[in-house]
């Protein structure tokens, strides 16, 4: 059950990260951008690992899910915003994002798909797509919230 919580917190939290930038429309460095995001999904992998760490059953999983990681994800969103595209990463974020939030829709609709084979299978396809921008220490497959 822990390592879908982590599952779930991983796409909220990438979620969050994706619809942050996509309304962003300035310039940013590429170091400036992961120095950024990976602290964002930092502070939001330590918040959601702490008040996650005694969900044990689904009934817990789903309060954990629908009153606790979405509004920390909605509080994190407002730091985000302020993000921008790094040069030439405009085209992968923006179908990154769409993925994203494509399963946060799904989390949102259904917290416990997170017990489903094929949503932890989206996850780590969402966890090489963060890798690949750079982002693996915290938001891809080196957070802690990754599966």
């Amino acid at each position: 059950m822990h390592r879908q919580l982590r599952t779930a917190a991983f796409v909220l939290a990438a979620a969050l990260l994706g619809v942050a930038c996509s309304s962003s429309t300035k310039s940013v460095s590429k170091a400036d951008f992961v120095s950024k995001a990976n602290a964002a999904c930092k502070s939001m992998n330590a918040t959601l690992s702490a008040k996650g760490a005694n969900v044990t059953t689904d009934a817990q999983a789903k309060v954990f899910i629908l009153d606790t990681a979405v509004p920390e994800e909605q509080k994190t969103l407002a730091a985000l915003k302020a993000l921008g595209y790094p040069a030439g990463d405009k085209a992968a974020l923006d179908k990154l994002y769409a993925d994203l939030q494509a399963s946060i829709d799904k989390l949102k609709a259904n917290p416990l798909i997170i017990n489903d084979p094929s949503f932890t299978a989206e996850s780590k396809k969402l966890n090489v797509a963060f890798d690949a921008l750079g982002l693996e220490a915290q938001c891809g497959s080196g957070s802690s919230t990754s599966s």
